[in-house]
């Protein structure tokens, strides 16, 4: 609420344009609200019960990619600068990360002959792409939001079956923030969650992906199948604007999800559908893949399939004709 009169009064809008899913100038930066909350209640959380204290490696970073995001809220910075910071928080997180395990590539059995610069490079990458993702995806009403929700519930009912209260506690953290942002953010939006939310929430959760992995509490292929919606979506796209030679760092909106509300689709029932995907289709398989480590290439597959012929019937990544 505080956030929203101030973005207003300060004119912290986003102004429609060709590449908008809206139609009137509405306040964005309201991400920080998340930022914020998570921020307290995790630091409350360690001072009463002492746990988690090593996800301030996380944590930290993260809050400062988003104040860059609000920066870029504020001044629209170069994607360049943008790039080189998240490469530097990403290497800082796995640097400290790295000084607690004593053998990264043993917690990634397919690196385990790799060299072992190529297991950090790779969560960095990792991580940055993740941050990058979120911040696509963040193109209609409610729709970051709530797959910041299913996924956090979903990972935290994942912790609790593999007994560690510890860090599903931290994703439940993480889906009530969001619980407590759709309510500004649904349609029709009060205020965006800007880069400010988007960078913030990709980064904390690529990296919460990792620390679960590597604490054998959740594969990564299960949290790669959780984020399948989004992966899928922004792969596609990404990867047919290329071929079509357009800049694949430019504002569009050729995803296969604002291609859904171009056809007609409101933003409310596209958001709910993504939803629903994430808990009654992924959920289901990621807690497979978690439970048969063996079986996760091919239940990747199962999962991703569906959804990469949606995105395709959507023409994700081509620009629709009016």
């Amino acid at each position: 609420f505080f956030l929203i009169q101030y973005t207003t009064r300060k004119k912290i809008l986003d102004i429609p344009n060709a590449r908008s899913s809206h139609k009137i100038p509405t306040p964005r930066g309201g991400g920080a609200a998340i930022v914020v909350s998570l921020s307290v209640v995790y630091f409350l959380d360690f001072l009463y019960s002492g746990r988690n204290q090593f996800l301030v490696i996380l944590l930290v970073p993260s809050i400062i990619i988003s104040l860059l995001g609000w920066l870029d809220d504020l001044y629209s910075l170069s994607a360049r600068s943008r790039l080189f910071a998240q490469i530097g928080m990403a290497s800082l997180f796995v640097y400290f990360l790295m000084n607690g395990s004593q053998n990264l590539a043993l917690n990634l059995p397919y690196l385990s002959s790799a060299p072992t610069w190529l297991p950090p490079l790779i969560l960095i990458l990792f991580m940055c792409w993740m941050t990058n993702l979120f911040n696509f995806m963040d193109g209609i009403d409610g729709l970051l939001t709530t797959h910041t929700i299913t996924v956090s519930a979903a990972s935290a009912l994942l912790c609790i079956m593999r007994s560690s209260e510890s860090i599903a506690i931290i994703f439940l953290y993480l889906s009530a923030c969001g619980f407590g942002f759709i309510f500004w953010n649904w349609q029709k939006a009060k205020v965006f969650m800007g880069d400010v939310g988007s960078l913030f929430i990709g980064f904390f959760m690529a990296g919460l992906a990792i620390v679960a992995h590597i604490k054998s509490i959740i594969p990564i292929e299960s949290s790669l199948i959780l984020h399948s919606v989004f992966i899928v979506d922004s792969g596609v796209t990404l990867i047919t604007r290329a071929s079509r030679g357009l800049k694949i760092y430019q504002a569009h909106k050729d995803h296969a999800y604002q291609h859904a509300t171009q056809h007609g689709l409101s933003h409310q029932r596209t958001t709910i559908y993504c939803g629903l995907i994430n808990l009654l289709w992924l959920a289901p398989i990621a807690w497979a893949a978690t439970n048969a480590p063996n079986l996760s290439a091919y239940l990747w597959m199962l999962a991703n399939l569906p959804l990469l012929w949606l995105a395709i019937i959507l023409k994700a990544g081509r620009q629709l004709s009016n």
